[in-house]
């Protein structure tokens, strides 16, 4: 059962910037056989994301907050403003440590 609902929890531990899950056959609890693997960050990096996390959020505040876009014109805009996040997202994930942690 807990199976089938991991792909709900996946993005929840990739925020959290565990990236793999390995399983100790040989533990001797079944709590202690999960064993969580992630990457580290440097201290620009750890700021950077968590600003793009706080942005996402704030976005996502506004869109409920907000009527619908007065024209199509506005929501191509936006599209194309939101191109800008590309750079941003590639050097946040550029000050990760490539060795697990």
């Amino acid at each position: 059962m807990f199976i089938g609902h991991f792909d709900l929890i996946w993005p929840i531990l990739v925020l959290l910037g565990i990236e793999t899950v390995r399983i100790d056959r040989a533990a001797s609890s079944p709590f202690l056989r999960l064993r969580f693997v992630h990457y580290p960050w440097d201290r620009a990096g750890t700021w950077a994301f968590w600003a793009f996390v706080a942005f996402l959020v704030i976005a996502y505040a506004s869109s409920l907050a907000g009527g619908p876009p007065p024209s199509a014109r506005v929501v191509a805009a936006s599209a194309l403003v939101g191109w800008i996040l590309i750079p941003w997202i590639a050097w946040f994930d550029r000050h990760r440590d490539a060795t697990p942690g």
